[in-house]
C-alpha cells in the first residue's frame, strides 16, 4: 500500500495492535490507496514540452521551366507554463490533494475500527457479567430444589428462582450473540481475517494539555488537510494561469530543396494569447480567496467541535469513574450481606433476587457508561488514531 507509506502511525488508539492490522488489511483502504497512487501517476503526466514536429512536402513543378521542390520543416514548441515549472507545481498540488484525501478516508475508517473494538470490549464485559450471574443462579437453583423437598422454601419461591435462572440464561445467550456479532464486525474491517482481540477493557485517558493537543489534532485533521491541499492547488493554479497568459513560441529549421539549389534557415513562430486566457487568472484568484475563507471558517469550527467533544468526554469519564468506585466499594460487602440475610431468613428469596437484580443493573449501567466514555474519546481522538 504505497499510498499509505507516509501516513502517521497510530498514536492515540486504545487498540494499537488491532488498528495496525486493520490499516494493513482493510479492503476499502487498500482500494483507496491504489486510487490515490493512480491519481498521483496521472497528475505527473503531460508536464514536458510538446513533441517536436517534422514536416516534409514534395511539390511538382507545373511547367518544364519549374523544377520540383522538396520542403522540410522541423519545429519545437515552447511555453512559459512548462519552462517555469508552473505545470509541475500544479501537478504536485494535485498529488497533495490525492494524498490528503486518502489520509482523510483513513481517519474515517480508523474511527470506525476504534468504535467497533470498543463495542467488542463492551460485549465481552457484558458476557462476563452475565456468566457470573448465571453461575450464581445455577448454584442457587440447584440448592432450591433440595430446599423445596425439605420444606425450607415454598413452591412460589422455587418458581421465582427458576424463572430468574431462565431469564438470566437467555440474557447470557443474547450477550454471546452480540459478542460474536461485534467480533465479526471487527474482522470485517480487518479484511475478513481473524485477529487477536483484547480480553479486558483498555486503560484510557484524556489530553492533559488540551490546547497543545488541539494544535496537533488540527495539524493532522484529514478534513482540514484536504482543504489546505486544495488551497495550495488554487495558488498553483493562479500561477499557472498567469504563465499561460504569456506568448507561446516555436523554433525550428526550414529547408527548400530545388534543382541546383537549396534554401534553408531558422524559423520562429509566436502565438499571442490575446483572448484565450481572458478572465482565467481572475477566476483562479477568486477560487484562491474562497479557499482561504473556507479554511479559516473550518479551522474555527474544528476548534469549537473539539472543545465540545472534550467537555462531553470529560463528563462521561467522571461519571464512569464514580460508578466504578461505588461498585467496587460495595460489591463484596453487598454480596456477603445479602447471602447472610437470606440464609438467616431475614429477607425472602424474592427480596434477595430483587436486590441482586438491582445491583446487576447498576453494573450494566456502569459498563454502558464506560462504553459511552470510550466512544466519546474515540471521536475526540479521530484525527490522531
Amino acid at each position: 500500500m504505497a499510498g499509505l507509506a507516509a501516513l502517521p502511525a497510530s498514536a492515540q488508539s486504545l487498540y494499537p495492535e488491532q488498528i495496525k492490522s486493520i490499516e494493513s488489511n482493510n479492503a476499502a483502504l487498500r482500494a483507496l490507496s491504489a486510487t490515490a497512487d493512480a491519481t498521483a501517476l496521472d497528475a505527473r503526466t503531460g508536464l514536458s514540452l510538446p513533441n517536436p514536429e517534422v514536416s516534409v512536402a514534395y511539390l511538382f513543378g507545373s511547367g518544364h521551366e519549374l523544377p520540383n521542390e522538396t520542403d522540410v520543416e522541423v519545429t519545437q514548441g515552447f511555453d512559459f507554463a512548462t519552462l517555469s515549472g508552473a505545470k509541475s507545481r500544479v501537478s504536485k498540488a494535485d498529488v497533495g490533494v490525492a494524498r490528503a484525501s486518502l489520509r482523510a478516508s483513513r481517519a474515517e475508517i480508523m474511527l470506525q475500527a476504534e468504535k467497533a473494538l470498543i463495542e467488542y470490549s463492551y460485549c465481552r464485559a457484558m458476557v462476563r457479567e452475565m456468566e457470573r450471574q448465571n453461575e450464581r443462579l445455577q448454584t442457587m437453583f440447584a440448592a432450591a430444589g433440595k430446599a423445596l423437598e425439605s420444606g425450607a422454601i415454598n413452591q412460589l419461591d422455587y418458581n421465582k428462582i427458576e424463572l430468574e435462572t431462565l431469564s438470566v440464561g437467555n440474557e447470557l445467550k443474547m450477550a454471546r450473540v452480540n459478542l460474536d456479532a461485534a467480533r465479526r464486525a471487527v474482522e470485517s474491517l480487518n479484511g475478513g481475517a481473524a485477529m487477536e482481540l483484547p480480553e479486558d477493557w483498555p486503560q484510557a485517558q484524556l489530553p492533559s494539555d488540551f490546547e497543545s493537543w488541539l494544535s496537533e489534532a488540527s495539524a493532522r485533521s484529514g478534513a482540514l488537510e484536504v482543504m489546505r491541499a486544495n488551497l495550495e492547488k488554487s495558488r498553483a493554479d493562479v500561477n499557472l494561469r498567469r504563465k499561460e497568459g504569456l506568448p507561446e513560441f516555436s523554433v525550428g529549421y526550414i529547408g527548400q530543396i530545388v534543382k541546383d539549389g537549396t534554401y534553408h534557415g531558422a524559423g520562429v513562430t509566436l502565438s499571442l494569447p490575446l483572448w484565450g486566457n481572458r478572465g482565467r487568472v481572475k477566476a483562479a484568484k477568486a477560487l484562491e480567496v474562497a479557499g482561504e475563507l473556507e479554511l479559516e471558517s473550518a479551522e474555527q469550527q474544528f476548534r469549537l467541535e473539539k472543545q465540545a467533544q472534550y467537555e462531553r468526554a470529560l463528563q462521561l469519564q467522571r461519571a464512569c469513574a464514580d460508578m466504578d468506585a461505588l461498585y467496587n466499594r460495595i460489591k463484596d460487602s453487598n454480596e456477603a450481606y445479602l447471602r447472610m440475610a437470606l440464609d438467616k431468613g431475614t429477607i425472602t428469596v424474592l427480596e434477595y433476587l430483587t436486590a441482586q437484580e438491582d445491583f446487576s443493573t447498576h453494573y450494566k449501567n456502569y459498563l454502558e457508561s464506560r462504553r459511552d466514555f470510550l466512544q466519546a474519546r474515540a471521536l475526540l481522538y479521530a484525527e490522531t488514531l
